[in-house]
């Protein structure tokens, strides 16, 4: 399961932190944001929290989280699901989750209350014990940057953006100016602006690429 491998480097990375494993399987419980979570702990200082770096780089990293929930708004009022249970649901939301969502609702079939909630419920179980997990074997796992390791988390958004390729046109442009923008960024003003500049270079690409073409009206002679 994908929650794993990457809870578990997530759990090696608060140990080297000083974060001790039932703090570290809170705050997956708690926050349950991989990509917010990694960059809150790579912000924690040897002698505490940085609240101020932390609290922005997990809003503007998070801010996606606003567009996913649209895309699946509908889908989930479609198969019956109340506004409360919307509301509960979406606050469980995850990238995995979210892509396992889409897929389904490709595939014509409902993603109802009882499917998002076995689906959700058990990504979070298995996200929390994996960063404790980690924490546990910390000591033992050593840095995980030294295997490579710390490329997990961006080869699961690699793998998730390959589940929806739909062409150069409405997917490869994109990508390409969400990457050229963040990179741009974060050499000029660093993070976390490099994540909101690439979200919002993507998002602009996107909408313009999906736009329909209008067909060309014959002129009147």
């Amino acid at each position: 399961m994908v929650a794993v491998p990457i809870g578990l480097l997530l759990g090696a990375l608060c140990r080297s932190k000083g974060i001790h494993a039932a703090e570290a399987g809170w705050m997956s419980l708690l926050v349950n944001a991989g990509a917010s979570q990694f960059a809150a702990v790579q912000l924690w200082a040897n002698d505490g929290p940085r609240l101020g770096p932390i609290l922005l780089s997990t809003l503007l990293i998070n801010v996606r989280h606003a567009l996913m929930s649209l895309t699946l708004v509908p889908k989930l009022a479609k198969a019956g699901m109340t506004r409360l249970r919307m509301c509960v649901a979406l606050a469980l939301l995850t990238d995995p989750t979210w892509g396992f969502a889409e897929q389904r609702a490709r595939a014509g079939l409902p993603v109802t209350w009882s499917y998002w909630m076995g689906l959700a419920l058990v990504f979070t179980a298995a996200w929390a014990g994996a960063t404790m997990a980690g924490a546990w074997l910390g000591a033992y796992l050593g840095d995980p940057r030294q295997i490579g390791a710390d490329f997990a988390l961006a080869a699961l958004f690699i793998g998730m953006t390959a589940r929806f390729w739909m062409g150069w046109r409405r997917t490869g442009f994109a990508i390409a100016a969400s990457g050229l923008s963040s990179a741009a960024v974060f050499h000029t003003l660093g993070a976390p602006w490099h994540v909101m500049a690439g979200a919002m270079a993507g998002i602009a690409v996107a909408y313009f690429a999906a736009r329909p073409e209008q067909a060309q009206e014959p002129q009147p002679a």
